[in-house]
């Protein structure tokens, strides 16, 4: 999964974290200190009563559900290199910019949907008012057209969790492989997951980890099978020795491939984890704009959709109308 927590929380969780380890107070008493919903506070107890048993801050946390495996991984190899305040800081400033964008897409879906549900109570309506639909079959239309949306919402939504829980499900892969060939989603989808498998590379790296183990950890969190599979066909090269500029030149779905020039600067430069978040920094404001984009076009092509049915819906009911007033 994508976070144990919601990601506004796990933003303030880490957060919190990362301030009271730069305070110099230990993570037993961190924990007992954190600031969390209600909700979560027995995961906050879990971790506590797992780390007086004796496991790690990394373990403990993932055990009790405060960190997912890969935050767990990246805050494991801090720990080993000195203090995790610095890879609880990278965690909470990226699950700070997940909820911001969830937030976002979620205001934006807001009004589509309105106008939607709009257009459904008001295209019968010509009908209805020239007899061809009586009240009965108007309201029972407005009720079967509800359940069926409501019925593709939940189908959707059960999809995605499946999918955030790496479950197999039937037709997974040939749904993710349509997905890739849809002009306009299909890059986008590669060139998001290719920008999050960099990201947490260079967050794994940064931290301490070898090419290898951040490799396995980074294509662990992408929820597209295909492409996590491209990126873990290197594995077997790193372990034998190869370097990541090598291995990369072979996946296929790099998203922008001037990410192969900056692996091979970073290798030559031993600043590999420092370029690769800058790129993935840059990779992120550019597929970023492009959701914009895509989140602004997509709602002006529904109405202008909707637009014509309307008119298209009041002008044949009208049109029966008449034709019943001249008979």
């Amino acid at each position: 999964m994508d976070s144990a927590l919601p990601a506004a929380v796990s933003a303030r969780l880490h957060l919190q974290l990362a301030t009271l380890e730069r305070a110099g107070i230990a993570p037993l008493q961190a924990l007992a200190m954190l600031e969390l919903p209600a909700s979560e506070q027995g995961r906050a107890r879990q971790a506590k009563q797992l780390l007086e048993a004796g496991q790690p801050l990394a373990l403990a946390g993932r055990l009790a559900g405060l960190f997912t495996p890969l935050e767990a991984a990246v805050i494991a190899a801090a720990c080993v290199g000195g203090s995790p305040a610095l890879a609880h800081q990278r965690l909470g400033e990226r699950a700070n910019t997940r909820a911001a964008q969830a937030k976002a897409l979620r205001s934006r879906l807001l009004l589509p949907a309105f106008v939607l549900l709009l257009a459904l109570l008001v295209m019968p309506l010509p009908a209805l008012v020239a007899g061809s639909l009586s009240p009965v079959w108007y309201l029972g239309r407005i009720v079967l057209l509800g359940a069926a949306a409501a019925g593709l919402f939940h189908l959707g939504r059960e999809l995605y969790r499946r999918q955030q829980a790496a479950e197999d499900w039937p037709l997974r892969a040939e749904l993710e492989g349509l997905l890739l060939l849809l002009p306009l989603l299909g890059p986008l989808t590669v060139r998001t997951q290719a920008q999050r498998f960099f990201e947490n590379l260079g967050l794994l790296l940064e931290c301490g980890l070898p090419a290898v183990d951040a490799v396995r950890w980074a294509a662990s969190t992408l929820r597209i099978q295909r492409i996590r599979e491209d990126f873990e066909s290197a594995l077997p090269a790193l372990a034998a020795g190869s370097s990541l500029h090598a291995v990369a030149e072979s996946w296929r779905y790099l998203g922008d491939r001037t990410v192969l020039g900056t692996l091979a600067t970073g290798e030559g430069s031993g600043r590999v984890p420092e370029l690769l978040q800058r790129y993935a920094a840059q990779e992120a404001t550019q597929v970023s704009d492009r959701v914009e984009a895509l989140a602004t076009w997509l709602p002006r092509l529904l109405y202008a959709a909707l637009a014509l049915g309307l008119a298209w819906s009041m002008i044949s009911g009208f049109a029966s109308l008449l034709r019943r007033t001249i008979e």
